[in-house]
């Protein structure tokens, strides 16, 4: 019940800031002012035969991790963790201490067992030995919150769901992360920011996912009953794509009140199927979409595209990660009701003007 209660504690609280108009704290002060109490601590220069308490804290967020019992939250000192990290347990809160920002350099692998688990407030370099997607999911109703996701240009960062027995990721939050850097260049056409693979009720919110490789986020095969709303996707090599296997397809879609901008290779949107099968009820209405080889290629179908708004929205510095918008931006009335995209490296307040 406790974590329960930290958790919702957390969300309500970016979302209060989120309605505060220009003033708002940046996003990694948000991160550390609204993080639980800590149940167990762990530190680069902690042991992992130490109690796990500020005075004695663990070494490595493996062994934080299973030391955590439900409801309770593990806290990592600042400082860098070289280490895969593997979430089994359930109802547990992996966060970076009070005023403090860890970093686990590793893959990050929510597992199929795990479930309501929160992972905020840290910098996350899923670079890995045999470059597998990181963070992967494969729990239900996992929530990651500001965080900062790279993996140095080695492979895909974010990848929900899977087959053949891994788990079908469902209720999955993404809100207020960083994703960039993922997929090595020059593009392969498969490695992306966010991979929507096998899933069920997937919320994208208020991230900035920009300059990786191939898709900031792709929908195949088989994603169902995804929100995707209030995010900066810029200068990815395709922005958003709807696509299948021929035998299943990714299916009611809302994409709304994003800022999609700048492919670099092809369409700000787009889809693609290799059959006959082709997605239904996917929409993409009220976003602001800029750039890219099209703005919308819609001739694979499988999509809805309405009410958009097609303008250089007019971010203050995108070359600098500053996806703030400048006065006047012709898509700031569109996003009003959205949470605006966070400034560079995640620490600019988030407001237009």
């Amino acid at each position: 019940m406790r974590h329960a209660l930290a958790v919702a504690g957390l969300v309500l609280a970016v979302a209060a800031l989120a309605g505060c108009g220009t003033q708002r704290a940046p996003a990694a002060q948000q991160a550390r002012s609204a993080s639980p109490a800590c149940d167990l601590v762990a530190s680069p220069t902690g042991s992992d035969h130490a109690a796990g308490t500020v005075a004695a804290p663990l070494r490595t967020p493996q062994r934080l991790l299973a030391r955590l019992r439900a409801g309770q939250v593990g806290c990592l000192r600042g400082g860098t963790y070289v280490q895969d990290v593997r979430v089994g347990r359930s109802h547990i809160t992996l966060t970076s201490f009070a005023r403090e920002r860890a970093k686990i350099v590793g893959r990050l692998w929510v597992q199929r067992q795990a479930h309501d688990d929160t992972i905020s407030g840290l910098l996350l370099d899923g670079r890995n030995p045999r470059r597998y997607p990181s963070p992967t999911v494969n729990g239900d109703h996992i929530t990651f919150v500001e965080n900062h996701v790279t993996n140095g240009r080695t492979g895909i960062c974010f990848d929900l769901g899977g087959v053949a027995g891994y788990g079908i990721a469902q209720h999955t939050l993404l809100l207020r992360n960083r994703i960039h850097g993922c997929g090595a260049l020059p593009a392969s056409n498969r490695q992306h920011g966010i991979y929507i693979e096998h899933t069920l009720d997937t919320r994208i919110v208020d991230n900035v996912i920009y300059d990786n490789a191939d898709r900031g986020i792709q929908l195949y095969p088989d994603a169902q009953r995804t929100t995707i709303t209030g995010n900066v996707i810029d200068g990815n090599g395709e922005g958003i794509i709807f696509s299948g296997d021929g035998a299943t397809a990714s299916n009611h879609t809302t994409v709304q009140r994003n800022l999609v901008t700048n492919a670099r290779i092809r369409a700000d949107v787009e889809s693609w199927y290799p059959g006959r099968l082709r997605g239904t009820a996917n929409v993409v209405r009220d976003n602001c979409l800029w750039g890219g080889r099209a703005t919308v290629d819609p001739s694979e179908g499988g999509f809805v595209a309405t009410d958009n708004v097609v303008a250089d929205p007019g971010y203050r510095d995108r070359r600098a990660g500053d996806f703030r918008l400048a006065p006047g931006s012709p898509c700031a009335a569109l996003l009003a009701r959205s949470t605006a995209p966070a400034g560079p490296a995640g620490e600019t307040p988030a407001s237009v003007g």
